[in-house]
């Protein structure tokens, strides 16, 4: 029964949910890492500049996401609700390929701003989830949406968000 209800929105919110697991966790560590050499040691000031990192990063991929979800949702409206889904997975690749070059070539934790403009530019968290919503809406009988949008939050929820 469980089959008819399961479409190809489920698959993206698991593998994104469980990547963004993942990059969540490896951010914090090689920011606090960094920090930490930044110091020279000193846990109390590296977790001091790491949550400023954090509270500055944060609030600058909100702002532009904000701008930018606005965008998307007009593109959405024009070229179908997969914009919402494409564009902020986008994001989310080139945020992790930031991290990346910012660990292995040892760049400054400024670049990993860039990583959270980029990241807003494409929309974020919001335009992610507008989309998941809008397609698992489109995806559904009008008697079975709410069962449908219930089993997109299970398998989120299911997946560690």
């Amino acid at each position: 029964m469980m089959g008819c209800f399961l479409s190809l929105v489920e698959p993206v919110v698991i593998v994104s949910t469980v990547g963004n697991s993942f990059y969540g966790t490896a951010l914090t560590l090689a920011v606090y890492n960094r920090t930490l050499e930044l110091t020279g040691g000193q846990s109390d000031q590296a977790q001091a500049l790491s949550s400023h990192f954090f509270l500055v990063n944060s609030c600058v991929t909100s702002l532009l996401s904000f701008v930018a979800t606005a965008l998307l949702g007009w593109l959405a409206d024009r070229h179908g609700p997969r914009v919402l889904l494409v564009v902020p997975q986008i994001g989310y690749f080139l945020s992790k390929f930031f991290l990346l070059a910012f660990v292995l070539l040892h760049l400054p934790l400024s670049v990993l701003y860039v990583e959270g403009v980029v990241h807003g530019l494409c929309g974020g968290g919001p335009a992610f989830w507008g989309g998941v919503i809008s397609l698992a809406a489109l995806s559904s009988d009008q008697e079975q949406r709410s069962l449908k949008l219930n089993v997109v939050d299970f398998c989120s929820g299911v997946a560690g968000w």
